[in-house]
């Protein structure tokens, strides 16, 4: 195995690990980092949100603390805040597609920003009793993932923001924007979502529109403002063979996930990278990387990777010399990451 130096409390780490061929990759730590792992069902209502920015804050706690409102209706995620609107015959109908239906829908660039704002808030449980857990093991970690998130979003979790005053490693609510950017949020140990006496929690987002939504009628992308808010749809803008998104797209798009994790490792981002091709000689070669995170850095002094070689699996073979060459050219790179510290 191989074994990295001693680590220091809050620097962030991460192991690259280059191979020469598509590996099975084995972890293994001091603290049992991936002993078990579960996703949480989250249940989604989409709430409209106050059109004064200053009380959406205490929105926002609300929602989190006693759930969803009486005017919140049920949502699917993904969703965008449109589809799910439709969905429950907010606008009388559920086929936009249907003769001039869409048009019946106000546009952002009419009704403004603030028509379009909502909150997506999902109920969940987590069992801190969960038998399946070894005995040892006395730590688990709640990680969620926003997949893709149009555009910008702000969080609360049992009335309390997630920013990195509470919960140390996720983002600022400053960068949460971006129509196809991944975020992710670690918020700590189980431990202190107790204080929910029947286990249940609230996750309350609150999603913003584009920043620069743009009028709809001026052809291929509309305006073409929306390319102020860099990668974005902008045929949502309306194109000459699309009408245009009257939500521009706004909300929950793609998957939200909620994992809880044992142990205080986290693997991640798996890459394969495809290099010097050669179809003559049937030849190529192929690069796998990971990224591994720690939520603990006093406990993990170091971690030991062990390979696996099992070609019944990857329906591949390998000569016995080719295989000592990847053994032996193994590389771990161990860098510290800055923005975290």
């Amino acid at each position: 195995g191989y074994c990295c130096h001693k680590r220091t409390k809050r620097d962030e780490r991460s192991l690259l690990l280059s191979l020469d061929m598509i590996l099975h990759l084995l972890l293994l730590s001091s603290v049992l980092a991936f002993a078990y792992s579960e996703y949480i069902t989250l249940n989604w209502k989409l709430c409209p949100a106050v059109h004064d920015a200053n009380k959406r804050q205490e929105q926002g706690i609300l929602l989190s603390q006693a759930g969803p409102s009486a005017e919140c209706i049920p949502a699917s995620v993904p969703g965008t805040v449109l589809a799910n609107l439709i969905a429950n015959g907010t606008f009388g109908f559920q086929d936009p597609y249907f003769e001039t239906n869409l048009k019946k829908i106000p546009d952002i660039y009419t009704t403004g920003r603030d028509a379009w704002t909502f909150f997506y808030v999902a109920n969940f449980h987590i069992n801190n009793d969960n038998k399946s857990l070894d005995a040892e093991e006395t730590t688990r970690h709640a990680l969620l993932t926003l997949r893709s998130i149009n555009y910008k979003a702000e969080l609360w979790m049992d009335g309390v923001p997630v920013v990195p005053r509470y919960f140390p490693g996720v983002p600022d609510p400053s960068s949460v924007m971006g129509m196809f950017q991944r975020f992710t949020f670690p918020l700590g140990n189980l431990g202190q979502f107790e204080r929910s006496f029947d286990g249940r929690h609230f996750l309350a987002i609150l999603v913003h529109p584009p920043l620069h939504p743009g009028r709809p009628d001026g052809g291929q992308g509309g305006s073409h403002d929306l390319a102020k808010d860099g990668p974005v749809s902008q045929f949502t803008g309306g194109w000459d063979w699309i009408q245009a998104t009257p939500d521009r797209n706004t909300g929950l798009w793609d998957k939200v996930s909620l994992k809880v994790l044992s142990g205080s490792l986290h693997m991640h981002d798996p890459t394969v990278r495809i290099r010097n091709i050669d179809v003559l000689k049937r030849n190529a070669e192929l690069y796998f990387s990971v990224a591994i995170d720690s939520r603990d850095m006093e406990r993990d002094l170091c971690a030991q990777v062990a390979l696996e070689y099992a070609p019944e699996k990857a329906g591949a073979s390998l000569a016995d010399d080719a295989m000592q060459f990847i053994k032996h050219s193994l590389q771990i790179h161990v860098w510290r990451d800055t923005a975290n510290v």
